[in-house]
């Protein structure tokens, strides 16, 4: 079994053997943007990848003008912290040289978030990569030079790119689309009802907004009841979508806490909705009773669910 150690600067952070971590740190402000030249970047592009294979495997990254993103995972006897001292500590040195100066080049804590599901993975791959399109630097994220989307023929990206394939396979087979004469609907797929649950309220901010934005910082929890695993499921998505169109709550992640065929306990990840970050797909109105099914199978648990848009 894997244990969590917490070690603690300014900020908190967490390590779990084996684990993947979506990591960023910055240049120290007064600096301004010094990535923005091409060597400087490439120094931390190049010191990234001398560390793969042997200290961690690298399954995504952008070097922007004052920061970096890293989605990594320490290999066997390598802590995160010493694995960021050693990026850190060398770039600072061969950067400061460049720019004929001392001191630190670095902020010194370092932002990480542990990823515990395949969902969150593929949000911070698409995150990382769509970084410099949202900051306005490129139009596509294949046109900025300093990311792991233009490193096409390492192993890393090979690996990555397989893994970002399956799981966004893996992904679609949560839920998909109904044709519907006047609205539209989804079947949600689950191995158990909790799963079935909670891809439900996934699939459905999935078709509301774009879910590698949110970061889900802030939670609630909710209870839910119904008559039945249909009347259940409908006052379900009910109360999600109110988080939306009662109080522009965009939802991150949904988990199940407990469930029986009539009662629902929940808590919800979800950012209050900022008109310029966040990107709204679609407006639904309501969760309807029309043609709404739950089912099991041996091959796990389906619903149909019909929105009114």
């Amino acid at each position: 079994m894997s244990l969590v150690h917490q070690y603690k600067r300014r900020l908190p952070h967490w390590e779990k053997e084996g684990s993947t971590y979506f990591i960023t740190f910055r240049v120290n402000k007064a600096l301004g943007k010094p990535l923005i030249e091409s060597v400087p970047a490439a120094i931390v592009e190049e010191s990234l990848w001398f560390g793969y294979g042997e200290r961690y495997t690298l399954d995504a990254y952008v070097v922007m003008p004052d920061h970096v993103h890293l989605l990594l995972t320490p290999l066997h006897g390598w802590k995160l912290s010493k694995i960021l001292q050693g990026i850190k500590g060398y770039t600072s040195r061969e950067i400061n040289k460049v720019l004929n100066r001392k001191g630190a080049f670095w902020q010194d804590e370092s932002f990480d978030h542990l990823i515990r599901h395949e969902a969150g993975w593929l949000d911070k791959f698409k995150y990382i990569h769509n970084n410099p399109v949202n900051a306005g630097l490129v139009d596509r994220p294949e046109d900025y030079k300093f990311s792991s989307l233009v490193t096409m023929h390492s192993k890393g990206r090979i690996e990555s790119f397989n893994r970002l394939e399956s799981l966004s396979h893996r992904i679609k087979s949560m839920y998909s689309l109904i044709d519907h004469t006047a609205d539209f609907g989804i079947h949600v797929y689950g191995s158990d009802p909790k799963e079935l649950f909670a891809n439900a309220a996934w699939a459905l901010f999935d078709l509301i907004t774009e879910m590698d934005q949110l970061s889900g910082l802030d939670s609630c929890r909710i209870e839910v009841s119904g008559d039945d695993w249909c009347d259940l499921m409908v006052n379900w998505l009910r109360e999600v979508l109110y988080l939306w169109n009662g109080k522009e709550l965009l939802v991150k992640k949904a988990r199940i806490l407990s469930l029986s065929e009539t009662e629902l306990t929940a808590t919800f990840e979800y950012d209050p909705f900022n008109p310029n970050r966040h990107v709204i797909k679609t407006e639904i109105k309501a969760v309807t009773y029309h043609q709404i099914q739950v089912n099991s199978s041996p091959a796990g648990w389906e619903a149909r669910i019909i929105f009114d848009v």
